[in-house]
């Protein structure tokens, strides 16, 4: 029971570490920006619950790649996303593919 518990907040933490930082922040207000994105799902209702991808940062440099499922009014699709930072600026989003 302990381990399932341990499990739990293992889980926890890293999707809230995941989902609350500015590079998905980033992620999502461009994707709900993107008129294509939003075309192709018929209008964005809502997020999948675990997004998955990596974010590094070493000195004020970042790189930051994401897999979001979007779901739509008529249809969901799966966004890959890829974006960089510089030292003291914002993340910026360099590629994005959906499907």
């Amino acid at each position: 029971m302990l381990s399932f518990i341990s499990f739990g907040l293992l889980f926890t933490t890293i999707l809230l570490a995941l989902k609350n930082n500015e590079a998905y922040k980033t992620a999502i207000t461009f994707i709900e920006s993107n008129e294509e994105i939003v075309d192709e799902t018929g209008g964005i209702e809502g997020y999948g619950f675990v997004p998955s991808g990596s974010v590094q940062i070493s000195n004020g440099y970042g790189e930051s790649i994401y897999s979001i499922e979007v779901k739509g009014k008529d249809k969901d699709i799966y966004v890959e996303i890829y974006l960089t930072k510089k030292p003291r600026q914002e993340w910026i989003v360099e590629e994005v593919y959906y499907e």
